[in-house]
């Protein structure tokens, strides 16, 4: 990733990047890239983020991602599943 002079991102490295998946993998649905946050409050920072009202399980967390392209969150207390 390269930071130009104006402070912006550039971009085509990403391009690249998903071209290739598209061409080699044929994904049926959005890739999810995960990140994990030593502190819940920075997920208030996270801009066009969703969080279910009610507890949820992990793996459909990731399908929402998934399949909707949406930004998800949650902390451990919204995660229904024992197992993640």
């Amino acid at each position: 990733m390269k930071i130009r002079k104006n402070g912006r991102i550039n971009m085509g490295k990403y391009k690249e990047t998903d071209d290739k998946l598209n061409k080699y993998l044929r994904l049926a649905t959005f890739p999810v890239v995960v990140k994990l946050l030593r502190n819940p409050e920075e997920l208030n920072e996270i801009k066009f983020l969703k969080k279910t009202e009610k507890k949820i399980a992990l793996c459909q967390i990731f399908s929402y991602a998934r399949y909707y392209g949406w930004t998800m969150g949650c902390v451990k207390e919204d995660n229904l599943c024992p197992l993640a």
